[in-house]
């Protein structure tokens, strides 16, 4: 039997008899979702939907940064609030492709759309972090992003990085299913 780099979602989808796409993996965030708090979410590989755009643009949005990281290497970028008095915090991460520019769930665009979209939540700078900056304040866990969730959801995680990485830098690609 030759190997995929999804086993998980590849048994499910023979299951199900439907594409990988077409699966719903729940999520329950340690956490609720920054903007409209839900504790549980259903995702279907690959595909940007409501969900989706909730739990990596407003939860968990390392996971997804983790994954790019892992499959693109490029650097870690992330939304900073810094208030007047206190200590910094992270609101966003993604991917610098290039310079001044953030890929995420949402694609890629400039700092200033990024800054503009989380300006709810005060984000003053972009800037880059190290993998090592991101174990350090508990963003990617020091054995890697996805020994922060079960299988099937680093699986998942995966294969939507995999998803916008084609959809957004290679010309009219669409999702492809990796077997």
């Amino acid at each position: 039997m030759p190997q995929t780099r999804y086993p998980q979602l590849k048994q499910a989808a023979e299951l199900w008899r439907c594409a990988i796409s077409g699966l719903g993996v729940e999520v329950r965030p340690d956490v609720p979702t920054l903007r409209r708090k839900l504790s549980k979410l259903t995702l279907a590989p690959g595909v940007v939907d409501g969900q989706a755009l909730e739990y990596f643009g407003y939860g968990a949005c390392c996971l997804l940064a983790g994954a790019l990281h892992e499959l693109t290497d490029w650097p870690l970028a992330v939304a900073v609030h810094r208030p007047p008095a206190g200590l910094a915090r992270w609101v966003h991460m993604g991917v610098a492709p290039a310079p001044g520019r953030f890929f995420d769930i949402h694609g890629d665009r400039a700092w200033p759309a990024v800054m503009a979209q989380y300006a709810d939540y005060d984000v003053t700078m972009i800037g880059h972090v190290t993998l090592d900056q991101a174990v350090m304040v508990g963003a990617i866990g020091g054995d890697g992003w996805d020994h922060l969730c079960v299988p099937v959801v680093a699986e998942t995680i995966r294969y939507f990085a995999e998803a916008l990485v084609e959809r957004h830098f290679t010309a009219a690609a669409p999702l492809r299913e990796v077997v």
